[in-house]
Order: C-alpha cells, then sequence, then structure tokens
C-alpha cells in the first residue's frame, strides 16, 4: 500500500495543472458531495485533484 501511495504522490506532483477545463469554473467546491460523468481518460479525477 505503501508503494501504491508513494507512486500517487510522484504522480500527482508531475501533473501539471495549469489548463482548466470549462466545467471546474461551474462547479460549487463548497458542496458536500459533486458528481461529475462522463467518458473515462477525460481528466475528471486530475480536476478534482487540483
Amino acid at each position: 500500500m505503501r508503494t501504491l501511495y508513494q507512486k500517487f504522490e510522484t504522480l500527482l506532483q508531475n501533473t501539471t495543472t495549469d489548463f482548466k477545463r470549462y466545467l471546474y469554473e461551474k462547479i460549487s467546491w463548497d458542496s458536500r458531495m459533486i458528481g461529475i460523468i462522463g467518458a473515462r481518460g477525460v481528466g475528471k479525477t486530475t480536476m478534482i485533484l487540483r
């Protein structure tokens, strides 16, 4: 589990955050629960991790 967490941290640090998708501005980040649907591999998780 520790190896997986280290890999996650490495990937997160190497992910650029200068590009924001159009949906980023439309989300109310103060909400208790946010649901984002879409195709696989389009950046949903990456957007949430910012």
